[in-house]
């Protein structure tokens, strides 16, 4: 991210961003939390990436999805602690390359699961299983 500054790549997060980040991961921090069915993404962000990140990518977030602004971070919600299980799906864009693929399979094959192991795996991680 730093690199990213310094090059003064579009839409680089700020540096204060950058150093708050570097602060609040030098212990365990919350970036995913399950309650029941509310899923809670933790972004952690000043105010000015916080402005940035909500009017352009989180614009296009499926429905029921819902932003809140908490202490230095954008919360991203889907669903609710008490409601009952549900699908949430979205098309990805078109414009999808395996960039990340490639490098995954050059440097962590071990990662690579088939699609039956990663629909099992998901399950159980639903179902609150190891």
């Amino acid at each position: 991210m730093r690199e990213e500054r310094e090059k003064k790549v579009p839409n680089s997060f700020t540096s204060e961003t950058v150093d708050l980040i570097e602060k609040k991961t030098q212990a365990d921090f919350p970036f995913i939390q399950v309650d029941g069915n509310l899923i809670t993404l933790t972004m952690i962000l000043t105010d000015p990436d916080q402005e940035r990140i909500s009017k352009s990518t989180l614009a296009d977030l499926p429905v029921g999805t819902r932003i809140e602004f908490q202490d230095e971070a954008l919360l991203v919600k889907i669903g609710r602690k008490q409601d009952e299980p549900a699908r949430l799906w979205k098309e990805c864009f078109e414009g999808y390359l395996p960039n990340a693929l490639n490098h995954i399979r050059e440097n962590h094959k071990k990662l690579i699961l088939n699609p039956k192991k990663v629909k099992q795996r998901f399950q159980n991680f639903l179902a609150g299983k190891n």
